[in-house]
């Protein structure tokens, strides 16, 4: 899949996504669990325009260099998956102040 990529610049899990969702289009399933990357609006799983359900696991500070430098960024990068009728399930999570 890399090599078919030719030099489009696209990280090893874009092109894995692309083949998965290749495989999800060849072969019908009632519904297919897309797990995110780093997750969030820019993740390449978020182009799927209307999911059943979206979900934010526990936040961490694991992704850090790609999401920005304080929980609160890397929560508002992770929002970016949410979309407009689509349920979103997470944790709840203590309030913070404003920085």
């Amino acid at each position: 899949m890399l090599d078919a990529g030719g030099d489009i610049g696209a990280s090893f899990f874009e092109v894995t996504t692309a083949a998965a969702f290749l495989a999800f289009a060849r072969t019908p399933a009632d519904a297919c669990i897309v797990e995110v990357g780093l997750g969030g609006r820019l993740d390449a799983t978020n182009v799927v325009p209307k999911p059943a359900v979206t979900a934010i696991a526990q936040l961490g500070i694991d992704h850090q260099s790609f999401l920005g430098d304080t929980l609160a960024q890397i929560a508002a990068e992770k929002a970016g998956i949410a979309k407009p009728g689509v349920p979103l399930v997470t944790m709840a999570y203590p309030p913070t102040s404003p920085t």
